[in-house]
């Protein structure tokens, strides 16, 4: 099929059939971006739903803007590991003046019944 030797009604089937290929895609084309974007009429029916929305989303930002940041998070938790260390030093020292209670007990329990046989 050569295109110089078509006739004017070749040339006019051709050009329909284009047409009809053409606005088939274009019909498609516009059922998808129909289906992916919002008409205005669907826009007011759904308003007051966005509005309510905007107004949750408004008061959950407000709370969440009292919240502890991480900042804030972190230096608890390097307070909790001082007072850890610190619980840690002192459980340390308590040990320590235990052993000594032990050393000095005996003495002590000798000290006092001698006090109180002289006494008695």
């Amino acid at each position: 099929m050569n295109l110089s030797t078509l006739s004017v009604t070749d040339w006019c089937e051709l050009v329909g059939a284009a047409g009809a290929v053409l606005g088939a895609i274009g019909y498609m084309v516009r059922l998808y971006l129909r289906s992916n974007f919002v008409t205005k009429d669907d826009l007011g029916k759904h308003r007051h739903e966005l509005d309510s929305l905007g107004k949750r989303t408004g008061a959950l930002e407000a709370q969440s803007a009292g919240l502890a940041t991480s900042a804030d998070v972190n230096k608890v938790l390097l307070a909790i590991e001082r007072a850890d260390g610190d619980r840690k030093a002192l459980a340390e020292k308590i040990a320590g003046v235990e052993k000594v209670l032990v050393r000095i007990e005996k003495p002590l329990d000798l000290m006092q019944e001698h006090l109180l046989r002289s006494n008695a």
